[in-house]
């Protein structure tokens, strides 16, 4: 896969280094809206979905990658 230089060296520092990068299984939440988070995510495979809540307690959905 094609990628820019910029991209590339991204993924070469932070994703290279297998004790470095975890696997999860579909459906696993990696982060909570107002959570802490010291983590850089790259999804390789798959689709990332984000949720937002909102101040009435509805819902958005956003497709984030595919």
């Amino acid at each position: 896969m094609h990628q820019p230089k910029a991209l590339q060296r991204i993924v070469d520092v932070y994703f290279r280094d297998p004790a470095r990068t975890t696997a999860v299984k579909a459906g696993t939440h990696v982060l909570s809206q107002d959570g802490y988070n010291d983590k850089l995510y790259w999804v390789k495979k798959g689709e990332l979905s984000g949720y937002l809540n909102t101040d009435d307690d509805s819902e958005m959905t956003a497709k984030v990658f595919r």
